[in-house]
């Protein structure tokens, strides 16, 4: 391992320790070929991305506390209400070009102009131009909690009347406790509500609040009878006879999913019901307009994911349904006698293995031969499933690239991945849109071309972490489920790179052209001209599994220096280009690692790093106090939750936080003893799933918690809290909080509603300038005959030693002594002529820290 040292280390040990390191160069490999821009394992990554979510908030137990959220919801609202410190004002920071998962859309029937999308945990949102133009979308508040929007109906006559259902549910049993245990919940459900005023106020009308964690699938209003609504919800089918004011269930089939009108005789109805395997699975119809159901479904496989269903005007007793198992798909299927009998019309698995999560199709109202249908891609066909073409690439989007608000996002065969809904303009058969992982699309030409509508959609749900320059305040980097890695650049309109699930990210603390991020499954990418382009790191940490979203630290005092989470805490010295095992090679205790947490000004030495609970034991914290060789379990009197956070106090390495998820404990502790012992500090916050904490470094008693509910702040190291700031979503879940310490900004990342920055309270205190570090980009060619270069930079002018020494820590050869050298990238040629074949070291000194770098000669 290549190691950067504090003066406290002796160049010996670290020579010692390079011994056993296998010969390696030091650069960070030339640009490779790049993975396609969103990895698909055989298994769905959405299902490990929303298991995770789920598992850090119900464990230990099976269910989410959907009461005990509810309660923390009003007493948020009850001490904002009489909190001074709200009189601080958020505001957003985007992205605007860049749409996050949205679940539904549903036009206005009398005024197309006018489209409603449902997001998966950013709430209702509306668009005046049908989703066209950089200021299509604005959020509808509706003075409720609501997160997931997952199904949306406009009343056919008076369309002041709005009904929406709230919740993304794809799974009714409960949770388990492992890693690989399904468990597909993806955001919080608190039934139905429903407006009269055109979304101006809204009324709790079906209260799901306080209940187990449930989901509303879909609404339909029934085109002859308006006041006869449906609703299909994880609970099974409920009815309303009053236009949505009240509810009645008529069927305890669970995971209703889709809800279908017969064209012409609105007393017929079909409801598609089923996910994950669960019970009752099967098409029902109605015929008397909803009250009661009977299952049909003559030649339907059986199946063990969801189905979704169409039909059309133009053959009123055909109907359409996509039909799948929850990791694979059976294709399409027809009816021509409103669902009796059932064939197949095509075999295409376009649902692939997230036919659990996201497919479905649409028949053109005018043509009951031109079938549009999706899952990872559109495909089409207009001869009634004869003939099938895929219309659009999910990998034709524009990466490294900043897509324009409201513009195109990628090549005109462009729909981003995951298709979730699918529907035809009232009356335009030309223009379909859809609702997908990356926001809403549509095609204007009948699928031949498709473009981008999220200007001003700001749904986007960012993983911890998100960093930000420490220089200038216009560079930050987040990471987005589904949508790649993001780059603020001082506007709205972000940069997007590198692709897949973006996940954890860090910018070097001095020098911020050196950016890194992460994908899924720990996947590791570096940038050195500040997040322009990303370089795949050809070694990456070492594992034999990790979780989905999984983290890094850098040191702050020697930022090349980054420990990684797998089962195992990984270590690097060189920024990456080399990785090894810590804890003498051994994993902490066989369950994933996903947090890790370096402190400051202890030479990279103290680290603490948080392990899931699992097969192998509960939840765990460890520590290091020499840089990973040992670890102890530090976990003492902690609760057995998910540690989504560890914070190290900047100044006092005795010091720290360790936020916690889940529900029924407190939600911070501090240490004062680097872990010795915990006691609470959780005065003021509500039993609420925390994420994340971060700590003003200009005055150390300023400390903001973020939760499943909003933002907190503390201003006394964390003896009480308060909400804080205005501004914000009515209700969001903040993933990562951060300081911009450049403009005094603190910043929350959020899970569906983007970024938010707010003036940090109180002036800066005095602040000591950092540290001299040297950084390090190569030592290249590595091996080396003759001659090589030694590539580095400064975070500020200093006075540098640079030698070449033996395995004995002989000094061969002086390349600089005492010379002076400006802030920033430098090359240095070595000479090398005359020395025989054999491992050296090149010996860098600087004013505050040292370094080796490995050199084979030849």
């Amino acid at each position: 391992m290549i190691e950067l040292l504090g003066m406290k280390k002796t160049l010996p040990y670290l020579l010692a320790a390079f011994l056993l390191v296998s010969l390696i160069a030091i650069s960070n490999p030339a640009v490779t070929p790049k993975p396609a821009p969103r990895l698909q394992p055989r298994v769905s990554g959405a299902g490990k991305a929303l298991d995770l979510w789920s598992m850090s908030r119900t464990y230990p137990n099976k269910t989410i506390n959907m009461a005990a959220w509810s309660s923390a919801v009003h007493q948020w609202q009850a001490a904002a209400s009489t909190n001074k410190t709200t009189s601080s004002q958020w505001e957003s920071m985007g992205p605007h070009n860049i749409g996050g998962r949205t679940l539904r859309l549903a036009f206005n029937p009398l005024n197309p102009s006018t489209l409603y999308a449902g997001s998966a945990a950013g709430g209702l949102w509306r668009s005046h131009t049908a989703g066209i133009g950089p200021t299509a979308w604005h959020r509808v508040a509706t003075g409720f909690p609501v997160l997931g929007v997952a199904a949306i109906a406009v009343h056919p006559v008076d369309t002041n009347i709005i009904v929406i259902g709230t919740g993304e549910l794809y799974n009714d049993g409960k949770t388990g406790n492992r890693v690989n245990v399904r468990l597909s919940r993806g955001s919080y459900g608190i039934g139905i509500l429903r407006s009269t005023d055109n979304g101006q106020t809204w009324a709790h009308t079906l209260n799901w609040a306080y209940e187990d964690l449930r989901g509303v699938q879909d609404i339909a209003i029934n085109p002859g009878n308006p006041s006869n609504i449906l609703a299909a919800t994880s609970e099974g089918i409920y009815q309303s006879l009053d236009a949505g004011a009240t509810w009645t269930q008529r069927t305890t089939t669970r995971m209703a999913n889709d809800i279908i009108y017969h064209p012409n005789d609105p007393t017929k109805v079909m409801v598609a019901v089923g996910n994950l395997g669960s019970l009752d699975a099967g098409i029902y119809t109605s015929a008397d307009a909803g009250t009661t159901f009977t299952m049909v479904g003559g030649g339907l496989p059986a199946f063990s994911g969801k189905v979704t269903l169409s039909a059309t005007n133009s053959a009123p007793y055909w109907v359409y349904a996509s039909v799948a198992d929850s990791l694979s798909g059976y294709g399409v299927f027809k009816t021509e006698d409103w669902g009796s009998n059932w064939s197949p019309v095509l075999t295409t698995d376009y649902q692939t293995y997230q036919g659990w999560y996201s497919h479905d199709l649409a028949v053109n109202p005018w043509n009951r031969n031109e079938i549009i249908f999706g899952g990872i891609d559109a495909w089409m066909t207009s001869t009634g499933g004869t003939f099938i073409s895929r219309v659009s690439d999910w990998g034709a989007w524009d990466l490294y690239t900043t897509p324009p608000i409201g513009g195109p996002e990628g090549q005109s065969n462009y729909i981003h991945a995951d298709i979730h809904n699918i529907i035809y303009h009232p009356t335009d058969s030309n223009q379909i849109y859809f609702a997908t992982d990356g926001g809403v699309f549509r095609s204007y030409d009948g699928g031949a071309s498709f473009e981008g509508l999220n200007g001003m959609l700001q749904t986007t749900q960012f993983y911890a972490d998100f960093s930000n320059s420490q220089q200038d305040s216009l560079l930050a980097i987040g990471g987005l489920q589904d949508n790649a890695t993001a780059v603020y650049q001082g506007d709205k309109a972000w940069y997007r790179v590198i692709g897949g699930d973006g996940c954890c990210t860090a910018i070097d603390p001095y020098i911020d052209d050196v950016i890194y991020a992460s994908t899924q499954y720990a996947t590791m990418w570096n940038s050195n001209d500040r997040g322009l382009s990303f370089n795949y790191l050809s070694n990456q940490p070492p594992a034999n599994s990790t979780p989905f979203v999984t983290s890094f630290a850098l040191c702050p005092e020697s930022p090349l220096t980054i420990y990684a989470c797998t089962d195992y805490v990984a270590v690097t010295g060189d920024g990456g280009a080399f990785w090894s095992t810590s804890n003498g090679g051994n994993v902490l205790n066989g369950n994933n690692v996903i947090r890790v947490a370096v402190g400051a000004g202890t030479s990279c030495n103290l680290v603490y790093a948080a392990v899931a609970p699992g097969d192998f034991g509960r939840a765990a914290l460890y520590k290091t106090t020499d840089g990973g060789g040992s670890w102890a379990n530090v976990t003492g009197t902690l609760p057995d939750r998910y540690y989504h956070d560890i914070v190290v106090h900047p100044t006092n390495s005795n010091i720290a936080y360790v936020v916690l998820g889940g529900f029924g404990t407190d939600h911070v502790y501090m240490t004062i003893d680097q872990g010795a012992s915990w006691f609470p500090v959780s005065s003021g916050l509500p039993n609420a799933p925390a994420n994340t904490l971060a700590i003003d470094p200009a005055n150390l008693d300023n400390i903001f918690l973020g939760n499943d509910v909003g933002v907190y702040f503390s201003p006394d190291a964390g003896t009480t809290w308060a909400p804080f700031g205005t501004g914000l979503p009515e209700s969001m879940i903040a993933m990562d909080l951060s300081i911009s310490p450049s403009n005094r900004k603190l910043r929350v990342a959020t899970h569906g509603s983007g970024v938010f920055q707010v003036d940090l309270p109180g002036p800066a205190a005095a602040v000591s300038d950092p540290l001299p570090t040297i950084h390090y980009a190569s030592v290249g060619p590595n091996p080396a005959h003759g001659s090589t270069t030694l590539h580095f930079a400064l975070a500020k002018a200093q006075q540098m030693d640079i030698k070449l020494v033996d395995l004995q820590g002989r000094t061969l050869r002086e390349f600089a002594s005492s010379k002076s050298f400006a802030k920033g990238s430098h090359d240095v040629n070595l000479a090398l002529e005359g020395l025989e074949a054999g491992i050296y070291f090149v010996a860098v000194q600087g004013q505050q820290h040292r370094a080796a770098l490995r050199l084979a000669v030849f």
